[in-house]
């Protein structure tokens, strides 16, 4: 019989938490109805040999093995090899509930949806801390305009991550997460595929396990990785842009925002001036700044923000003083902080 549901799971230099992952799909209550597709992306560790190990004791397993070329190209070696129904992103140090699949795939199935949205629980050393908001009920998102907004104003559950749906495979065919990006691929790809999708469905039940770990990319600060994300959320902007102009404000201004959460966040190491990316982003925030202040959405740029956005422009040392106040001032819980795209 042909799988229901493909879950294709990138796999690079988890060897610690793999077998937590793993274990998590053998236990699924549509196992034997599932086609995992483990992609070892030229991984150092024994990851891939953990791989191989799980595939020979399943028929319905199997193990691509890559040249390391990030999480974007090992998610595409996955899409091209899957054969399934409907479509799930499982990332190797996280895992799921042992129904997760088979609660998604009825979910679709009973309400026709292209993608359902599930919650996500945040876990530190494989203990539940935190649940995402679930909707007050089952939600039905109708056309791909209301879809592709709810992702855009994070309304109805939605939110930028691949890992927390389930697709019709009709929705992503011939799409592909973009390989130039190293953080915000999901949010591109899934952009695309709102643009696509007829329905979806947004419900209550969390069956996906989020690890917060140290030193994980969703954090660091180097390289073009800050940057990354904000031109994916730039990209989201055009491709609203392209398909439904009225949502291009509020898609610009999420992007807008995103630049603010990215210099906020280099703010928290005491040497920002050196950190590359932060030159490069304050230049692109005051060349912004007159589309900052004309944005209408307060969803995103309210009042208080537009004026942030003006200090930290021309006066970053004030910023950065006020920024660890606010910090200092916020109690502290014992919880992971939520991925953002």
């Amino acid at each position: 019989m042909a799988a229901r549901v493909s879950v294709i799971v990138p796999v690079y230099r988890v060897e610690e938490y793999l077998p937590r992952c793993l274990r998590s799909l053998e236990e699924q209550t549509i196992f034997e109805d599932l086609e995992i597709i483990l992609i070892d992306d030229g991984s150092p560790d024994r990851s891939g040999d953990l791989c191989d190990e799980f595939a020979k004791r399943h028929e319905n397993v199997r193990t691509i093995h890559k040249q390391n070329g990030g999480v974007s190209s090992a998610r595409n070696a996955g899409l091209a090899a899957a054969t399934g129904d409907y479509i799930g992103f499982l990332d190797a140090d996280d895992f799921v509930r042992r129904d997760a699949y088979q609660v998604a795939h009825e979910a679709a199935v009973g309400s026709s949806a292209d993608i359902v949205v599930f919650r996500f629980a945040f876990v530190c050393d494989d203990v539940e801390v935190r649940a995402s908001s679930p909707p007050a009920q089952p939600l039905r998102i109708d056309g791909p305009e209301a879809i592709l907004g709810s992702l855009i104003d994070h309304r109805n559950g939605v939110i930028e991550g691949a890992w927390d749906k389930l697709f019709r495979r009709e929705v992503l065919s011939g799409l592909s997460f973009p390989t130039d990006l190293s953080c915000g691929e999901d949010a591109v790809l899934l952009a695309e595929a709102c643009v696509r999708a007829k329905r979806a469905l947004a419900i209550d039940d969390a069956l996906y396990f989020y690890r917060e770990r140290p030193g994980s990319a969703m954090h660091t600060l180097g390289g073009t990785m800050p940057d990354e994300r904000i031109s994916a959320h730039e990209r989201i902007a055009r491709i609203a842009g392209a398909h439904f102009p009225g949502l291009a404000g509020a898609a610009e201004a999420r992007a807008h925002h995103m630049r603010l959460f990215v210099l906020n966040g280099i703010l928290d190491s005491p040497d920002f001036g050196n950190i590359p990316a932060w030159e490069r982003q304050i230049r692109a925030l005051r060349r912004s700044l007159p589309r900052v202040l004309r944005a209408r959405s307060r969803r995103w740029l309210p009042l208080r923000r537009k004026a942030y956005a003006v200090l930290l422009a021309f006066f970053p040392g004030f910023a950065a003083r006020l920024h660890k106040r606010r910090a200092l001032r916020r109690k502290e819980a014992p919880r992971c902080p939520q991925p953002s795209a």
